[in-house]
């Protein structure tokens, strides 16, 4: 049996979902029906949308290439004259060639690596390899990017020119230092990098053998994965270039760089020319919008679409196709499958299609066949499988398909400041609960509760300078040490008699010489308020107003179950808990651990496959944690 990528989808969600509901502890009935059901809904695990990679058009091989003349003999010997190109690779090179500055911004697995390897390759074989210094150099965002490069670098020459003179190298923070020495003394002719080891280098004195005044040799700059620099990292990046081209005194630098997207929106010829525009500003040089190479993509299938229910009701009903290319590319359902999950025309071109979820597209399936969702969704992963165990001429698989899968945090349980029974709840976290009509002004509070006991207490600060004080909600994300514009606190609907004025204390409330309460702990005793639905404080016996118990942070005392803590504890986060307070390293782990041990539990997963890797991005921002 193929392996199964849907039911490791649904177990990794299962291994989530059971540890995100061990700690949503509700008190209330209500609100805790509420939680249920949005979880159910997958509030925080949606459905999974699909990606079918679409097949490249294919271009010339690099044997072809070589007998027209557009590369040299040895080029093609080093990656293999039978390597046929993508349609798009095949662009880039003729970009290259013509000594033009440019983009290649196609799909995940598109090859682009070969867009600038190749001509990289060639102009160093035209220009005396034998003389060792830094022609090309290629910056990338992660060294895994770099180790994986230099990895397929190796397996080429060692398959087809053991004996190539053109000599690579990696530079990075965990390069050897008696390496770091020998490309010192002796460069090689491409260097990969990251940006990092890029400002070493202009800074370092001992280091600007490789790129500096004395080596004036570079004529090709390459910048990996472009879209990862934006913002401040992208100015930094950008002046860095700048400096890098000044230091090399190098004027007409040849510029390259890879996307997998930049921009999304408008026709062809506005994403390409917002893409030129994002590498110019990046390189500082000129890229044109015509260098900006995009994918060329083809049908997999070679039958119409199902155009009628009856047609698409028969694609369903006959038999799956076997594992081989020309039964996948002739079956009907195949060809409904590429059409909803990968491609649609914009122009007369073919362009990939956005996402959606399988589900999504098995309810389309399921409708307009008018036959069981359990029967479509068999046969469909039935087309799928056949589909990802036979590959086109490129070696990559004819239905070659992704699951992204989003996992949220959770958002807070939001409320409005009024009886149990009819209190507006939400996840969406608006000031106000809106409604037809006039303006609203019944205000939402985010919910947290007690780990103890699932007592739910707004979130709010008091605000007490204007002529009538009033309770504002305050965000669950504040950090327990900033001040917000008011006294921040808990404020709890009374309720089944939660407290009142004469309960007892906790006893380290206590001067265990004189029995009277310590003055730390007086202003955290629970005060009773009435507050109207837009928070304001109001008298006894308002109409509108609700009776409940206001407590300044930090929390010390839960009135419902009497759990009690000391003046000195005050975070909060450990006393009560909301939606959004998951654990950013313990949800890691049990999706890790999770996704590990489904393909472990799958014979149909050879052993060396059976591994995960995780990408971790860490923010430049202040680390916060949720202070309640």
């Amino acid at each position: 049996m193929p392996f199964d990528v849907f039911r490791l989808r649904e177990h990794v969600v299962q291994e989530y979902r059971d540890y995100v509901e061990s700690f949503v502890h509700v008190l209330d009935p209500r609100i805790d029906e509420f939680v249920r059901a949005r979880l159910a809904e997958g509030e925080l695990w949606p459905e999974a949308a699909l990606q079918l990679n679409p097949a490249y058009e294919p271009g010339p091989t690099l044997g072809e290439l070589s007998a027209s003349g557009a590369i040299l003999a040895d080029t093609a010997l080093f990656f293999g004259a039978d390597l046929r190109l993508h349609r798009h690779q095949a662009e880039a090179l003729a970009a290259a060639r013509r000594g033009d500055n440019y983009i290649v911004s196609t799909g995940t697995g598109s090859g682009k690596s070969l867009t600038y390897l190749v001509p990289i390759f060639d102009m160093i074989l035209r220009d005396d390899p034998a003389r060792h210094s830094v022609r090309a150099l290629i910056v990338y965002p992660m060294n895994a990017l770099i180790n994986s490069q230099i990895e397929a670098l190796s397996a080429f020459r060692a398959a087809n020119w053991p004996a190539s003179p053109v000599q690579f190298a990696q530079y990075t923070g965990q390069t050897r230092e008696e390496v770091r020495q020998q490309l010192l003394q002796d460069p090689p002719h491409i260097l990969l990098t990251n940006y990092v080891m890029l400002e070493y280098m202009l800074i370092r004195p001992q280091e600007r053998a490789l790129v500096g005044e004395t080596t004036r040799e570079l004529r090709f700059l390459t910048v990996d994965e472009l879209h990862v620099y934006r913002g401040r990292q992208g100015a930094d990046v950008a002046m860095l270039l700048r400096r890098l081209r000044q230091r090399t005194r190098r004027a007409n630098l040849q510029c390259a760089g890879t996307s997998a997207t930049i921009a999304t929106g408008g026709d062809r010829a506005t994403r390409r020319a917002e893409i030129a525009e994002v590498g110019s500003r990046l390189f500082g040089v000129q890229v044109a919008p015509e260098n900006v190479v995009d994918e060329t993509l083809q049908r997999v299938a070679r039958v119409p679409v199902p155009a009628t229910a009856e047609a698409l009701r028969d694609a369903v009903e006959i038999s799956p196709p076997p594992p081989n290319r020309a039964a996948v590319g002739g079956h009907p359902l195949a060809a409904w499958a590429e059409e909803i999950f990968g491609l649609t025309s914009e122009d007369g071109r073919l362009v990939r299609r956005p996402p959606i979820s399988f589900v999504e597209g098995l309810a389309a399936l399921a409708k307009t066949s008018d036959l069981a969702p359990e029967r479509c969704a068999e046969q469909l992963k039935a087309v799928f499988e056949a589909g990802n165990q036979v590959a086109l001429p490129s070696g990559e698989p004819v239905f070659a398909f992704r699951l992204h899968q989003f996992l949220a945090s959770g958002g807070s349980v939001h409320a409005t400041i009024e009886p149990p029974d009819w209190r507006i709840l939400s996840m969406q976290g608006q000031v106000f609960a809106g409604g037809a009509g006039g303006p609203e002004t019944r205000m939402l509070f985010p919910l947290a509760f007690c780990r103890e006991c699932g007592q739910e207490y707004y979130l709010a600060d008091l605000l007490g300078e204007e002529e009538t004080p009033r309770l504002v909600p305050r965000s669950p994300l504040l950090n327990a040490i900033e001040e917000d514009e008011g006294q921040p606190g808990y404020f709890a609907l009374e309720q089944d008699g939660l407290w009142s004025e004469d309960e007892d204390l906790p006893d380290n409330w206590l001067d265990p010489r004189t029995g009277s309460i310590r003055e730390r702990y007086r202003g955290h005793i629970p005060q009773r308020v009435f507050v109207n639905p837009d928070g304001s404080l109001a008298a006894k016996g308002v109409p509108d107003a609700v009776e409940g118990w206001w407590q300044p942070r930090p929390l010390l005392l839960c009135p419902r179950c009497r759990a009690s803590y000391d003046l000195r504890e005050t975070s909060d986060f450990r006393k009560l808990v909301t939606l959004s307070q998951t654990g950013r390293s313990t949800a890691t782990t049990i999706l890790g651990a999770g996704a590990i041990l489904g393909l472990r539990g799958d014979d149909s997963v050879p052993v060396e496959a059976q591994k995960l890797l995780s990408l971790t991005e860490i923010a430049r921002t202040p680390r916060c944690r949720p202070g309640i």
